[in-house]
């Protein structure tokens, strides 16, 4: 029987490289235990919405890096990946709620921001409408709730 569509399990890094710190972080939490006291709703569903497109997606289109656009769109993928790992260590060094949601030099909630441009990315080399269109609906809920978190964080 062949399926109406393949399946490339060979995307899971895609998932994996973000996840990783995130796995890290059910360990490792904040010192400080500054509880965030977000409470939209419809942000929180647009968020979880957005993210299950975003971990189930990326198995359903292939990733060729066929031409300049791919190859810069896999080259911002790598920066973003870059900069999400070097917030993640600057949180697990200090481990503080503001660590977590603060400014990385000049960019606002970096740990947001990073793995929204990341799918973004790779919905672009993986010419996936949908993969696109779930992480838009995934950043409009996470970065709003992320930087209520920072605002909130300052406030303690």
């Amino acid at each position: 029987m062949k399926l109406p569509f393949s399946l490339y399990l060979q995307n899971i890094w895609i998932l994996i490289a973000v996840l990783l710190p995130n796995l890290l972080f059910l360990f490792l939490k904040p010192k400080d235990a500054i509880k965030p006291s977000y409470k939209n709703l419809i942000l929180k569903i647009f968020e979880h919405v957005g993210r299950i497109g975003m971990i189930f997606l990326p198995f359903f289109y292939e990733f060729r890096i066929i031409g300049t656009l791919d190859f810069t769109f896999f080259g911002l993928m790598m920066i973003c990946l870059v900069l999400y790992y070097a917030c993640w260590i600057r949180y697990f060094v200090g481990r503080s709620s503001l660590l977590l949601y603060g400014p990385f030099v000049f960019i606002p909630v970096p740990l947001a921001l990073s793995p929204v441009i990341y799918f973004l990315c790779a919905a672009v080399v993986q010419k996936s409408i949908l993969l696109f269109a779930f992480t838009l609906i995934f950043s409009i809920g996470h970065l709003p709730i992320s930087r209520f978190n920072y605002l909130n964080c300052k406030k303690q």
